[in-house]
């Protein structure tokens, strides 16, 4: 099939797809057929001959580069699958692996994991005193965008004197404890591509399509941009899907980026092929209540073909009666209305308020998945296991043995492992030799006393790990058949494979599983994620949960300006915009689109201050008033029932 057959010249897809312009911006709404369009220009440059190894596609995650190099592999163009799709950092990390810029500048590709982050955090307040968790973190994120938020948004190094300390701290840390940020390697490529213009990377591509640009930081654009100086760049996305400010997105960026990259050829898809008529008409009416949007203001359009669909806002007494009621819903929606498992999804913004959800259905027996990132490593006894694993598999992984000596601690012990790395420094040993020696009582152990006694329970451990293999090893590292059940689940069917692997070769595997996680061709699965996470997802069935003050939207920091504090709410309102549009309508197939809106008046204490709910504590609950944002959903709207 050639590139234009059955295709309306007069249709966006068309224009998009035949537009032979150096500098592409196209502003897809969701549902709007953006994908279609994508697959239809690839397959016009593959058809007039265009390299299919200069072609590269690049998305925001890994779960979008995965799927959109399904769809480019599903074409029947010529040299469809060789086409190049993948995230931006995989992007960087190949370009700085190739050119040993990371061996070069002294740093090791050892990423650190979400829980790893911990004693870093410690390790950096006690460089920085007076400094708090969420203040690091927010430097943290600064420096994986190149400072830019703080720079009028122009990435490279840090102007502030506050800033170059903290990154000469981060810096240090990152090089001993030889582990490296993921967000690290954008700046790192930036820097490289920047002050190597006649570096091969610059000219790889012939076609470079960035994909959700409105979610990218500025330094991740100017990085787009640097691979495609000489190339054909198209940037697609929605700056009313910017979700991402968190991580510092410079949603502007799709805004003013005719202004930027001067003969910029625009686009608009604004029909929802996707959404029931009712759901386009209440995203439209939330959406609309924000300032800081692209002029004109666009709209959603419905497909009359999808028809109205079926919206339900619900509060519930109590939260207990909330989770039973959508648990009673999703099975009646699997066995009697027949709606696949994997066209069901639980959206909820904290894991612990949809927790009971997952547990009362995965009892039921309902295929179930818990999709919030590293679900498996969400408490403290799982990723003390998986660091014991990691360092059972190599006693020179600087990052498990720091979190496990300082486990239990509630400073880390970070004054104690300061003395450790400043031996380390001066003696040019490692901290297992450092520690090893205290240990054994060859060195004096000054001041790190508590430090040496967590050493010799871990080294105690790892003895009897090391010496074991297969499901002996499994045994061992994880006695209590009940606790992290998912963590056993993925070790026992690596060993059914491999079974006399050792301690490395277990812990790579689960690492990978559990940060890469497989992406099925079909998902077979009822879905419980993030709002966020749920970007680039669609089904007949979408359930929000937890529609209250706190959780959706998040309640602003007092401490911000008033400006801070309406972007927050502005970017609150998007995500829930986000949500909304992730239903389906499949008339054809006898379901309409079904939307429910679910909230609960009481909430459990512990629950709530877990979850972030706002409202008024009583002694063992909360008291919630639902979200602000479903009186903005406009006349459509049904009323809530208390059912």
């Amino acid at each position: 099939m050639a590139w234009n057959d059955h295709l309306d010249p007069t249709s966006p897809a068309y224009r998009i797809a035949s537009d032979a312009g150096p500098r592409i911006r196209v502003l897809a709404g969701p549902g709007t057929g953006k994908s279609f369009a994508i697959k239809r220009r690839i397959t016009r440059l593959l058809e007039e001959g265009t390299d299919p190894t200069r072609v590269l596609a690049v998305t925001f995650t890994r779960m979008s580069a995965a799927d959109l190099l399904r769809d480019i592999r599903s074409l029947e163009a010529p040299g469809a699958q060789q086409v190049l799709a993948r995230t931006l950092h995989a992007e960087c990390f190949r370009i700085l692996g190739k050119n040993a810029v990371l061996q070069i500048t002294g740093r090791t590709p050892r990423a650190l994991s979400p829980f790893e982050i911990e004693p870093l955090l410690a390790d950096l307040r006690l460089a920085s005193p007076g400094s708090d968790k969420r203040a690091l973190r927010r430097l943290i994120r600064d420096y994986e965008s190149a400072w830019a938020r703080l720079q009028h948004e122009q990435p490279g190094a840090p102007r502030d004197v506050a800033a170059q300390v903290f990154e000469a701290a981060l810096l240090a840390w990152m090089r001993f404890h030889r582990a490296i940020l993921i967000g690290e390697l954008v700046p790192l490529a930036y820097q490289y591509l920047r002050d190597n213009p006649a570096a091969p990377e610059r000219a790889i591509y012939d076609h470079l399509l960035v994909d959700e640009y409105q979610d990218l930081n500025r330094a991740e654009q100017e990085v787009a941009t640097l691979l495609a100086a000489p190339s054909s760049l198209i940037v697609v996305g929605d700056d009313d899907q910017s979700i991402y400010t968190f991580k510092n997105a410079h949603r502007t960026g799709i805004i003013e980026f005719p202004a930027s990259h001067p003969g910029t050829h625009d686009h608009t898809m604004a029909e929802c092929q996707r959404c029931p008529g009712l759901v386009v008409s209440l995203a439209n009416s939330l959406i609309s209540r924000n300032q800081l949007r692209s002029a004109p203001p666009r709209s959603l359009q419905p497909l009359p073909a999808n028809g109205r669909g079926v919206v339900e806002v619900l509060q519930f007494d109590a939260h207990a009666a909330e989770i039973e009621h959508l648990a009673t819903r999703v099975q009646r929606f699997v066995a009697e209305d027949r709606v696949p498992p994997g066209q069901i999804i639980v959206l909820c913004q904290a894991r612990r308020y949809v927790r009971d959800l997952y547990d009362r259905l995965r009892g039921a027996g309902v295929p179930i998945e818990f999709c919030y990132q590293e679900g498996q490593l969400d408490d403290e006894h799982a990723t003390e296991r998986m660091a014991m694993l990691a360092l059972a598999g190599s006693n020179a992984d600087r990052v498990c043995l720091r979190y496990l000596v300082g486990l239990g601690s509630t400073d880390w012990r970070a004054s104690q492992w300061a003395k450790v790395r400043d031996l380390c420094n001066a003696e040019n040993l490692s901290p297992w030799e450092v520690l090893e020696a205290m240990a054994d009582r060859i060195r004096a152990k000054t001041g790190c006393t508590h430090l040496v006694t967590a050493f010799v329970a871990i080294r105690n451990e790892l003895q009897r790990l090391t010496a074991l293999r297969g499901q002996d090893l499994v045994n061992a590292w994880l006695p209590d058949a009940e606790a992290c059940a998912e963590l056993r689940e993925i070790a026992n069917r690596f060993v059914a494979n491999s079974p006399e692997c050792d301690a490395s070769a277990l812990a790579d595997a689960i690492r990978d599983e559990v940060e890469e996680p497989e992406i099925p061709d079909s998902v077979q699965h009822v879905r419980i994620m993030s709002l966020h996470k749920s970007k680039g997802l669609s089904a007949n069935v979408v359930i929000i949960s937890g529609c209250v003050e706190g959780l959706i939207p998040r309640t602003p920091d007092t401490d911000d300006s008033e400006d801070q504090q309406r972007d927050a709410i502005e970017e609150s309102r998007r995500v829930f915009f986000v949500g909304l549009t992730r239903v389906k309508a499949a008339p054809a197939e006898g379901r309409p689109g079904h939307l429910i809106l679910s909230s609960s008046l009481q909430v459990p204490k512990a629950i709530a201050l877990q979850s972030g709910v706002a409202g008024r504590r009583g002694w063992r609950t909360v008291t919630t008033i639902a979200s602000r944002f479903l009186r903005e959903l406009g006349h459509d709207c049904p009323a809530s029932i208390n059912p």
